[in-house]
């Protein structure tokens, strides 16, 4: 019985906690994709390469998981955040039911920390999603 509950904690140790990034920082030509979890929304976003001045769209689902249902209506931010400072990009209304297109035009090159903050009646939530690379 012993050896049981020692492969029970070993196995939950090893399976970690899911619910953070599932991204990380990408080249300069590539598009890329996260899906991330908070405790009151799923995000998944997909977004062309990351380059200053270059204005690109990051097409960001957002699920409820409360009920599992598109993201009807509020507000949807893509922070990039590296050395204490936050560059944020809002999108106050969705494109359709569950897809928020955000405008992202990053100032500076490097590696940043993505945060998506959702807003709307279901709450306010912050979630980490991996870093990505501005070039």
């Amino acid at each position: 019985m012993r050896k049981l509950t020692w492969l029970l904690i070993a196995l939950v140790v090893a399976c970690g906690d899911t619910r953070d990034a599932q991204h990380d920082a990408h080249g300069e030509d590539e598009n890329w994709a996260v899906t991330s979890w908070g405790k009151t929304y799923e995000i998944f976003a997909e977004c062309a390469p990351l380059v200053v001045g270059k204005p690109v769209r990051s097409h960001t689902h957002v699920t409820v998981l409360s009920d599992f249902s598109p993201l009807r209506s509020g507000k949807v931010t893509a922070v990039l955040r590296a050395d204490g400072r936050d560059s944020e990009f809002v999108q106050e209304t969705a494109l359709r039911d569950g897809i928020f297109s955000v405008e992202i035009t990053p100032a500076a090159a490097g590696t940043y920390a993505l945060i998506f903050r959702v807003e709307s009646e279901a709450g306010k939530e912050d979630i980490a999603s991996g870093t990505v690379r501005v070039a």
